[in-house]
Order: structure tokens, then sequence, then C-alpha cells
């Protein structure tokens, strides 16, 4: 998605999390669980990728 943000594209290298050391332990996968959140007070969110374009519109969107 090209919004009109940055003169270029930044370059971005995947690492490992071996690669960028922290000192809390860290789980190989994890995301944000909803189920509470929709559960308790009827909220659902959608998926990020679907959600990130608007995200991005109302960042940019005159005040």
């Amino acid at each position: 998605m090209a919004a009109g943000l940055l003169a270029r594209a930044p370059r971005v290298l995947p690492i490992t999390t071996a690669d960028y050391p922290t000192p809390a332990r860290r789980p190989a996968y994890s995301c944000l669980d909803t189920t509470r959140l929709r559960r308790d007070f009827g909220v659902q969110l959608p998926a990020w990728r679907d959600a990130l374009p608007a995200v991005v519109a109302s960042a940019i969107a005159p005040a």
C-alpha cells in the first residue's frame, strides 16, 4: 500500500528473534488473543491487514 508518506520505500530485512536479543523471553509465535474482548464487550476487531488502509488514511487526513 502506498500512501505517499515517504519519498521511497525503506529496505526492510527480516531477522530472527535470536538476532534481536531482549531481556525478556519471547514465545516463538504469539498474537493478540481478543477472545475476552469479543465475549465481554461484543467487540470484534478486524484483521490487521484489512484495517491498515483505514488507519493510514486517518493518520494522513487533514485535521
